[in-house]
Order: C-alpha cells, then structure tokens, then sequence
C-alpha cells in the first residue's frame, strides 16, 4: 500500500524579544514545548531550551547552568559562546526522518559549535516524553501551535529508555537533524548548538488544511537578513522509493505518515 505524506509549512515574522527570567541558566521565557498537529493523527512535541551563559547559575564543568554535573565534557561544544540552544523531539507516530529550523535569511552563520548529547529534558514532572511536554502543557496539539513557555525544575538527566540518534548538519539559514526513523512515542537525543545571537519566537500564519505549523525558538538573524522568516519545525517522513517530489513553500515543512 503506498505510504503517503501530510507537508507542514509556515511563515513567520520575529517578534520583538522579550525580556526574560531565569532560572539556572535557563530562559524561562524561550523555554517550553510547542505541539504541532496535522490534519490527521500525526502529532509532535517540540521540546526546547535557551540557556544564557552570563546570567544564572555557571559552575566548572556545566557553564551553562544545565544542572548536569560534568555537562561539558559530555559532548564538545563551545563553553565561550554566550548562549546554549537544546531540542528534544517526540513524534506519535514512526516514520519521521528529520527535523530543520531555516528560513531564507542567515541565522546560523554564527553558530559556534553543534552537538548531541544521550540525555533527556527533565521538568518537575520528570523527564520529558509523550505523556510529560517539557514545561507547562499549555496549548494543545493544534495547528499554528503557541509556544507553552516556563519550565518548573528544568534539567538534563540520563534517559530512562532508549533515545534515537541522529546526524546533524548546518548552513547560513539553516540547522537540521536526520534520523534513521522514528518509533511512535519514541524520543530523541537531545541536539542543538551553541551561538552568540539571542533568541526569538518565530510565529506562523495561519495554515492551510493540509499544513501544520507551531512556534519555535531560534537565534535572531543578521540584521541585514531582513525580518520575514519561516520557521522549521520540520519532520520529514521517509519518501516513497522512487518519487521525487519538489515542494514549493516559503516555510520549512513538517512531514508525517497519513493514516498511522
């Protein structure tokens, strides 16, 4: 039976930054989840987290404040680059391949270091899966999902099952993670980067009925990249053998199995 696809795309506009509190080295107000949703019964939490090195919390071997002890020799990164950007995604259905943040400007000239790390958002409720979105639950799945910001206890710990693996690849706009495919329910490592440029809320327009979009955070862009963007929140499901598809759309795309 062939597989079919469901595209998420979304425009989005910065917004202004707002000022943001702490917690550790944790910025509360660019901290959360989002919960995209199709059309259909694919849905994903997207987990993340900025962290500031010169404010909160910064001890030998976790300058970033993550609350894990010996954090930066977990994986190598750039213990100098003012800001830590960290993503944890959770599809409800398998078959996703990748997730990307990028858009036509350049936000990711300036990222100073990329890595992965075998370990798991955790919250006051415990880690992150599923069943418990990093931060408050907020929103619910939807399209043009709201950021479900502030986190109570944010840390990292050492997961309680298996998460999957991915590789990690970069541009001047744009930062993606491919995966081997997901398990329903199933987590992933936690990836993300470190970079100088503060962050921001990406929001989407409204979606068409075939497309799902969320709000997500990412660094702001270079002042000459102008100021319309689109976000990623991309999570592409593996392509039919032999199809090959060219999507135009002036957002990144979310991808899911139809019918699963």
């Amino acid at each position: 039976m062939p597989r079919k696809t469901l595209f998420a795309a979304a425009i989005v506009c910065l917004l202004t930054l707002r000022t943001a509190c702490l917690e550790a080295g944790y910025i509360q107000a660019f901290s959360g989840n989002t919960k995209a949703s199709t059309t259909g019964s694919a849905t994903m939490i997207g987990d993340f987290a900025v962290l500031d090195r010169l404010t909160g919390a910064s001890t030998t071997g976790d300058v970033f404040g993550t609350g894990f002890s010996g954090f930066d020799t977990v994986a190598s990164i750039d213990t100098t680059a003012r800001y830590l950007y960290r993503y944890q995604i959770v599809p409800n259905v398998g078959g996703f391949t990748s997730f990307a943040l990028g858009d036509q400007n350049v936000r990711f000239a300036g990222v100073t270091s990329t890595a992965e790390w075998d370990l798991q958002l955790a919250d006051n409720a415990g880690p992150a899966t599923s069943s418990n979105a990093f931060g408050f639950d907020g929103a619910t799945f939807m399209q043009e999902a709201p950021a479900n910001t502030g986190v109570t206890d944010p840390q990292v710990v050492t997961p309680t099952s298996s998460l999957l693996s991915g590789t990690i690849s970069t541009s001047p706009t744009t930062f993606q993670v491919s995966f081997s495919g997901f398990a329903g329910n199933q987590v992933s490592d936690l990836f993300g980067f470190t970079t100088n440029a503060p962050p921001a809320f990406l929001t989407p327009v409204p979606a068409t009925p075939t497309y799902a979009s969320g709000t997500f955070v990412a660094p702001v862009p270079e002042p000459s990249s102008g100021c319309l963007l689109f976000v990623g929140i991309v999570l592409v499901a593996a392509l039919i053998a032999g199809r090959k598809r060219h999507h135009h759309a002036s957002g990144a795309r979310t991808a899911a199995p139809a019918g699963s």
